[in-house]
């Protein structure tokens, strides 16, 4: 199961590759599930036709449900974080605890933006090269 980080998710739509790639490799099979920050920050800037597109898509997908746990979770990355002086967004701390606490690998573009080592995070080309892997054996 993959969350997809916000620039994977605009990109993805738009039909850009790889991203549109990792969208339909995980799509087809029910493999992913979104973040209510990433449908959030989103939403705040999509256009009438995209909002329509990602409500449509969200309608057969489960959105994380954010609950005391992950915003425990969130706030021990952001004092953990913040303590060694490495940038790190609240939000982005909540997605990250979301792949946490469901077990999710997180796709995103932004890997600096997520310094943590206890939740897998791939680019979507690393991803699909890993799955390409995978294959062959």
């Amino acid at each position: 199961m993959i969350v997809v980080d916000t620039n994977v998710l605009i990109l993805g739509l738009a039909g850009k590759k790889p991203e549109a790639d990792v969208l339909r490799k995980f799509i087809l099979p029910k493999n992913i599930i979104f973040s209510p920050i990433v449908v959030a920050e989103f939403l705040a800037r999509a256009d009438k036709k995209d909002q329509k597109l990602l409500k449509k898509l969200l309608s057969q997908f489960s959105v994380i449900p954010i609950e005391n746990i992950t915003a425990e979770i969130a706030a021990n990355y952001r004092q953990k974080f913040t303590r060694k002086k490495k940038k790190v967004y609240l939000l982005d701390c909540f997605i990250a605890a979301s792949c946490k606490q469901h077990n999710c690998a997180l796709v995103t573009n932004n890997t600096k933006d997520f310094p943590m080592s206890d939740i897998k995070i791939y680019t979507p080309q690393k991803l699909l090269k890993k799955i390409k892997q995978s294959v062959k054996l």
